[in-house]
């Protein structure tokens, strides 16, 4: 698909808002962001978290409690979600063939992917406006019965490479490091 080689080399910036709710209930968590990803490395800013992973390791930050966990990268697409975009191909199987469908009140086309690798998640649709050229966003299935879905919006690629590790952090700030 001209979407996954599009993304595939370049630095992919985008904004992101997303809904999550259980099927067994009306209870839901929402929030939006920001991203910027090449590769399995990105920098996510949102919901008064930070977060930066070079592709080895991943800093999260809350910014009002001022503390900082460090580990080690992962390979599992719901812990990193970079990996959902930056490598299709490696971590879910999809067919060319999709479905006509609505997303968020557009038309679009919707592609049915299921990952490769042991995940809590069992599928992932990607929405695609009607020409198959820019993501509108996905829903994923969890085998939990809990359903994600993420809104994209402004998703552009450049050449450009961009560090994906924080500066240092201030004195006062609580770091945990467990790499």
């Amino acid at each position: 698909m001209s979407f996954v080689s599009r993304i595939s080399g370049g630095c992919v910036s985008f904004r992101y808002s997303f809904v999550i709710k259980a099927l067994s209930s009306s209870g839901k968590v929402t929030g939006e962001g920001s991203v910027l990803m090449q590769g399995a490395s990105y920098h996510l800013q949102g919901n008064g978290m930070e977060v930066w992973c070079d592709g080895n390791s991943v800093w999260t930050a809350d910014l009002s409690s001022k503390e900082v966990v460090i580990e080690p990268a992962t390979e599992d697409v719901l812990v990193n979600p970079a990996l959902i975009l930056s490598d299709l191909p490696r971590h879910f199987s999809w067919q060319s063939d999709y479905r006509e469908g609505t997303f968020s009140s557009q038309p679009s086309r919707v592609f049915l992917l299921k990952p490769l690798l042991k995940s809590d998640m069992q599928s992932l649709e990607l929405f695609f406006d009607s020409r198959g050229m820019e993501l509108l966003g996905g829903r994923m299935l969890l085998k939990d019965n809990v359903s994600a879905t993420f809104f994209i919006s402004g998703l552009s690629v450049r050449e450009t490479v961009t560090k994906f590790v924080p500066e240092s952090f201030p004195s006062e700030w609580i770091v945990t490091d467990l790499r």
